[in-house]
């Protein structure tokens, strides 16, 4: 069954490329014939590097690959750059792509995340929003141009990042670079003083998508099944569904593979190693991988639901809902970057004739932000001294700050964190989580904190699903301390 064909606007309508040499490093991959140029080539040229900027282009066009390493060289190697990424396995993909592409940077070009430190004295910096809030917090970032790339992935920590950025930019003489296919720009140019706009269209390869309606939630996975049963061999895919648990148990089932921010950076680069040679694989993915992780797949399938969340005075509700029009334009975009591709959507909601960007979503608007002030406290630093690009709800913000008080994660006089605040700012989880996890390593109580630890989040569990074997028991355990 071929769906219902919509039409994006990811024609071909870019300008060849003036530079052989750059253009050629970056065409590379497992098909050797020609390539079509890359559209950022069709203003590279332009853009002034002296100047803060924002880049707006399809996804797949070449903003992460091209633009940082073309600054690089314009330095003659002397200028820092540091490249933020959304997630742990998009830096380390962004990594495994420059190195494929670049190989003469060598150790100029580091990863830097929670789980990976690789050449870190490079002056090529590729790190997740809390290395990067901590390299500017602790002022060690000057003279320097940082890309945040993905922009569109608005977490509390990169609107703190960008709010240090711009208190600091007078002393530290960072140049900003803000990139991705699918923001308005004028919040970010307002707030972050960018003057200069670069716009780019058109994709390097075209994208055929289509679209299943089903009634239900029961229809769409019967025709998942019916996809993943039906497809003919030597075709590769990635399928993109709603939590871990669903993408462990299908990657089980069709000898597939699975990725999600689970997973170790060097698993990841395996994986798109494999892709690029295995014309049968079938890659079975969270949202994690919609940006910047570049694999070589003919199609990819998108199962159009997602589990949402909100946050209000610490109380979280989740529900279903369709995924939004930035998340599938990302989702599309994992296609036509080295060939032709095919895009299935399974919804049981109409989808628009075109799919365009819609408003970026901001943390500190839906969520109440515990992370934030705990960040805060931790490297000393004051809501009052800080301009957010988010109308900041102040009395969320005492909330979570009275909260973490009460708890003893912030100290009550000096408004700093405590060890147990430093302990909870690294444990991935939930706050309320995070502080059961904390307490018990702080009492010595180790079986407790480990069994916390491997069962996962379990207020969190319906959207991140960390698997456990003792998922029943946790639950009873985790019910005890209310």
């Amino acid at each position: 069954m071929a769906g219902n064909e919509l039409g994006l606007d990811f024609d071909n309508r870019f300008p060849a490329v003036p530079d052989e040499g750059a253009k050629e490093r970056t065409e590379k991959s497992a098909d050797k014939r020609a390539q079509p140029p890359l559209p950022i080539f069709s203003i590279l040229d332009s853009i002034d590097f002296s100047e803060h900027f924002l880049i707006i282009g399809d996804v797949g066009t070449g903003k992460s690959t091209v633009t940082p390493i073309h600054e690089f060289e314009l330095s003659k190697w002397r200028r820092e750059i540091v490249i933020r990424e959304p997630s742990r396995a998009a830096c380390n993909a962004l990594y495994y792509s420059l190195q494929a592409l670049h190989p003469e940077l060598g150790d100029e070009l580091a990863v830097i995340t929670k789980d990976t430190q690789i050449n870190v004295n490079g002056k090529i910096k590729i790190v997740t929003d809390g290395v990067l809030l901590r390299m500017l917090a602790e002022k060690s970032i000057y003279d320097s141009s940082i890309y945040f790339d993905e922009s569109h992935q608005m977490s509390s920590q990169l609107e703190l990042c960008m709010s240090l950025a711009k208190k600091e930019e007078a002393k530290a003489r960072n140049l900003f670079r803000v990139m991705s296919a699918t923001i308005d720009p004028k919040e970010f140019l307002s707030f972050l003083g960018i003057s200069n706009l670069y716009r780019m269209s058109g994709r390097r390869y075209p994208v055929k998508l289509e679209v299943e309606l089903v009634n239900d939630l029961n229809g769409m996975f019967r025709i998942l099944d019916r996809y993943l049963y039906s497809q003919p061999r030597d075709e590769s895919w990635l399928v993109f569904l709603p939590t871990r648990r669903m993408v462990e148990k299908y990657a089980d089932s069709y000898r597939g593979v699975y990725i999600h921010g689970g997973l170790e950076g060097s698993e990841v680069n395996r994986i798109q190693r494999r892709a690029e040679t295995d014309k049968n694989l079938r890659i079975f993915a969270t949202n994690v991988i919609a940006s910047s992780v570049n694999i070589y797949v003919d199609n990819v399938l998108i199962f159009d639901d997602v589990i949402d969340s909100k946050d209000k005075l610490g109380v979280k509700t989740l529900h279903y809902t369709s995924i939004d029009n930035n998340s599938l334009l990302q989702m599309i975009g994992r296609i036509g970057r080295f060939k032709p591709g095919r895009a299935v959507i399974l919804t049981d909601s109409p989808l628009p004739k075109k799919i365009d960007p819609i408003p970026v979503r901001k943390a500190l608007e839906t969520e109440t932000p515990f992370d934030l002030v705990l960040l805060m406290s931790k490297y000393g630093l004051k809501l009052s001294e800080l301009e957010f690009m988010s109308n900041v709800d102040h009395r969320e913000v005492a909330f979570a700050e009275n909260w973490l008080v009460d708890i003893g994660a912030i100290d009550r006089k000096t408004r700093r964190a405590t060890w147990k605040g430093l302990l909870m700012s690294e444990i991935p989880y939930e706050p309320d989580f995070a502080h059961m996890i904390s307490s018990a390593l702080i009492s010595g109580d180790y079986d407790i904190a480990r069994f916390l630890l491997a069962s996962g989040s379990f207020g969190d569990s319906l959207n991140h699903a960390y698997r456990t074997d003792a998922e029943g028991d946790a639950r009873r355990l985790l019910y005890r301390f209310d």
